[in-house]
């Protein structure tokens, strides 16, 4: 047993270490709808944002890292009676979080991550649906699951489903997405 946590030690602290950047894009559904509304079609949908990550690689398993994610600002046009009106959220998160990373094999790895997002959101509208307007942040368990490969020999691409943690009641048009990002190892 001793020599085994021994190899495991040694293989691990073998391996490359140091920063690294990662960026790409999160796709999320939002829904908007106003109650008893005639609406042109944008009330529920997807949205296409970007994310940022930087973080440091301890070994082949383990890192740190911290990060930015834009909500986008999907809007919602809507006829209710005879008066129009206009639904839109914005929002972003800070993210601070942990990361594993578990070979699956040669090129692929299994890669999770566990931290905190900051997450500030608004929700704005005009006619029926200003009573609705709302603003707020929220400090908020964050967490991923995914896979990643190797492209090349710094090059990394992956695929996740993130939770980040948005709340609903404070403006927030979302709380979770799949993440595509492209990693460089500095």
């Amino acid at each position: 047993m001793r020599l085994l946590l021994s190899l495991l030690l040694i293989s691990s602290a073998a391996q490359a270490e140091g920063l690294y950047a990662e960026v790409g894009s999160l796709a999320r559904r939002y829904d908007l709808t106003v109650p008893g509304a005639t609406h042109d079609g944008s009330a529920k949908g997807h949205v296409l944002s970007p994310l940022v990550r930087l973080g440091y690689e301890f070994d082949e398993h383990w890192a740190v890292e911290t990060g930015y994610a834009s909500h986008g600002a999907p809007g919602n046009r809507y006829r209710l009676g005879s008066q129009d009106g206009e639904l839109t959220a914005h929002g972003h998160s800070w993210l601070l979080a942990g990361r594993g990373r578990f070979a699956l094999g040669e090129r692929w790895a299994l890669v999770g991550r566990l931290g905190l997002a900051r997450n500030q959101s608004s929700l704005t509208g005009t006619g029926e649906a200003a009573s609705r307007a709302t603003k707020g942040s929220t400090t908020a368990l964050c967490g991923s699951i995914g896979v990643e490969t190797t492209l090349a020999d710094h090059w990394h691409l992956g695929l996740a489903w993130e939770h980040l943690g948005m709340n609903r009641e404070k403006g927030g048009s979302v709380t979770h997405g799949i993440s595509t990002t492209v990693r460089y190892q500095f």
